[in-house]
């Protein structure tokens, strides 16, 4: 397989959305393995980004205010931002740049760090290596923008979260982030993301040490991570 050099078998056509608080997207060792989506590439060059005038940026060409490739999201070219400001009240933003937010987690960099340990670059000499090796990172922002509400940031758990990433493409869909509330829609949209387009749903069981249900790990149809004992 020559793991020891990570030519992993296909890992390219692998994607992984991070639903997270955004992802720094063009971060040096993730932005030769972020997603572009090969439905919104509208003059057909075969990337959704390019570098000009010194750093990355959307591709101004596939940006046409239209929903082409039928998902609902208009030039979601690497992915999508589906929470703005949650005060005084909340506003689902949905705007094409998922990049972190000004948020508690979103300036500690939660979703970057999580895209990094799924599929930072490996053998670059820059950051770390990650698990991934050449899997393509989809970022999905659901923290809100303006939560500055430490340690327990409010995300934007809906439906739709899951059922975008699952029609945009998206192999495996990762959740490092959970609370205590049960929801029946989001479930439904989970089967179907799983029974209907094949995603393999993976969510984190919590930091809490605390045997309760936790939510998206405890839905079915997720695969729930934990550490065996507190120094894991």
């Amino acid at each position: 397989w020559g793991m020891w050099n990570g030519a992993v078998p296909d890992a390219d056509s692998v994607v992984i959305a991070i639903i997270d608080t955004g992802t720094d997207w063009d971060h040096p060792d993730l932005i030769n393995n972020i997603w572009n989506n090969p439905g919104e590439d509208a003059d057909g060059d075969g990337h959704t980004l390019e570098f000009s005038g010194g750093q990355w940026v959307f591709d101004p060409a596939d940006i046409n205010g239209s929903d082409d490739d039928g998902n609902g999201m208009a030039d979601d070219l690497i992915g999508w931002d589906f929470a703005g400001p949650n005060k005084p009240i909340f506003n689902p933003d949905n705007d094409p740049d998922p990049s972190p937010n000004q948020g508690c987690y979103g300036l500690l960099m939660h979703g970057t760090h999580v895209a990094g340990c799924a599929s930072a670059a490996t053998n670059n000499g820059v950051g770390i290596a990650a698990v991934g090796f050449n899997a393509k990172i989809m970022p999905v922002k659901v923290s809100f923008d303006d939560d500055f509400d430490c340690p327990s940031p409010g995300v934007y758990a809906d439906a739709a979260v899951y059922l975008y990433a699952a029609k945009s493409g998206a192999d495996i869909i990762n959740c490092s982030y959970g609370g205590g509330n049960y929801s029946g829609v989001i479930q439904s949209a989970i089967n179907v993301a799983h029974d209907t387009y094949g995603c393999v749903i993976v969510a984190a069981a919590g930091n809490s040490n605390s045997s309760s249900t936790h939510y998206p790990s405890g839905y079915q149809n997720v695969v729930s991570v934990a550490s065996t004992n507190s120094a894991d």
